[in-house]
């Protein structure tokens, strides 16, 4: 009997390929933070190294504390409604984060950030899972791996686009990253 060869990777089905693209901006976006998130603050605001600290802690207690309410919020507001507020508070904590000058208010952006990435690739996974047109474990799968993709390959590129521009504009470009969680 003649073994079938299985493919290394497979792309997502296409009903399945928006949520993938969820997911790759989602890690990105959290990835971004915790490579570039302190050096931001350093080099971008000058701030010292106590309070780029400090922002970053703020930063993963506000993604914790997301992660922590995001089933009670998933069941008080539903999936739909709560993807589209974590991505409008990823794009304006981005976009604070790009035009403020004043450290305090970027760690608001900060906060807006953290708790916007929290809960979008859990909530992805789940609707991924109940789909009834595609085999789940495939899907989540093949989904994961181009999350992951923007999770490893996104904070080069902003390194990259530092080192020809400025760190604020990678940052910029993030926040319209961020707009393909809508």
């Amino acid at each position: 009997e003649p073994v079938k060869k299985k493919k290394f990777f497979s792309l997502p089905e296409p009903q399945m390929m928006k949520f993938a693209l969820i997911c790759f901006a989602s890690m990105a976006c959290e990835n971004t933070m915790y490579d570039w998130g302190s050096v931001y603050f350093r080099q971008v605001l000058q701030a010292g190294k106590g309070l780029s600290t400090f922002a970053f802690v703020v930063y993963m207690v506000a993604m914790t504390t997301g992660r922590l309410l995001g089933d009670w919020m998933t069941n008080k507001l539903g999936i739909l409604s709560l993807l589209i507020m974590s991505g409008i508070l990823v794009m304006t904590g981005f976009s604070i984060t790009v035009i403020s000058p004043f450290p305090y208010l970027t760690i608001a952006g900060y906060i807006l950030i953290g708790f916007g990435v929290s809960c979008v690739v859990p909530m992805v996974f789940s609707m991924a899972g109940k789909s009834a047109k595609t085999n789940s474990g495939a899907a989540l799968a093949s989904i994961s791996t181009i999350g992951y993709m923007g999770f490893l390959f996104i904070p080069p590129f902003v390194g990259f686009v530092a080192e020809f521009s400025s760190l604020r504009w990678s940052f910029a470009c993030i926040a319209l990253l961020a707009t393909l969680i809508l």
